[in-house]
């Protein structure tokens, strides 16, 4: 199955199949991250929506990561 993966540092775009530690080829970023986004569908996008994509799914994944940090953070100010 081909995979389509972001890079989380600068939102470049990359497919792969095997590998589970992708690495990005412009800025170095390992791991990047993998997506939803079946590759057929990929394939049909301009590259200008391509981009787009990678920036909404980057915006939601850190709007994400933000919440999850908070919750931990909450979770420990609980605790201790």
């Amino acid at each position: 199955m081909i995979r389509v993966y972001i890079c989380p540092k600068c939102e470049a775009i990359k497919v792969g199949s095997r590998r589970k530690k992708v690495v990005c080829y412009y800025c170095g970023e390992t791991p990047m991250l993998i997506t939803e986004l079946e590759f057929l569908k990929y394939s049909e996008m301009l590259p200008e929506e391509r981009q787009e994509y990678a920036r909404e799914w980057m915006k939601k994944y850190r709007e994400k990561k933000k919440i999850v940090e908070e919750k931990e953070d909450a979770d420990e100010e609980q605790k201790g």
